[in-house]
């Protein structure tokens, strides 16, 4: 780029400079448990790097499709209050970064009385 000003005084080019776009994955959430509490039960989970926000999946430890119970979970726990007493569940968690990038979990069970 060379600039002019109106009384025609010239700068020295300047040099082009390459840049390259860096795209930094969201890794999965690790750690992930489950255990049964007074409001059914409650995830926790570690954050991975980049995660701005995670969803919560639930099935049947029987079997049948994932159902989503939240989507915008903001913090690293999550009380599932709809959990059945006598039910079986399997859960995941899926970290997104800033971009909605998603990354599932490992999954883990638990059992209610």
């Amino acid at each position: 780029v060379i600039a002019e000003t109106a009384i025609q005084l010239r700068s020295e080019e300047s040099r082009v400079i390459a840049a390259k776009a860096v795209r930094l994955e969201v890794a999965a959430p690790t750690q992930l448990a489950a255990a049964v509490s007074p409001q059914g039960v409650t995830l926790n989970w570690t954050a991975p790097p980049n995660a701005v926000s995670y969803m919560v999946l639930r099935r049947d430890a029987k079997g049948g499709s994932a159902s989503l119970l939240a989507a915008e979970v903001q913090g690293l726990t999550f009380a599932d209050t709809m959990a059945y007493s006598g039910n079986s569940y399997i859960y995941a968690v899926i970290a997104r970064d800033a971009l909605g990038t998603p990354s599932r979990s490992a999954q883990t069970s638990v059992t209610l009385p």
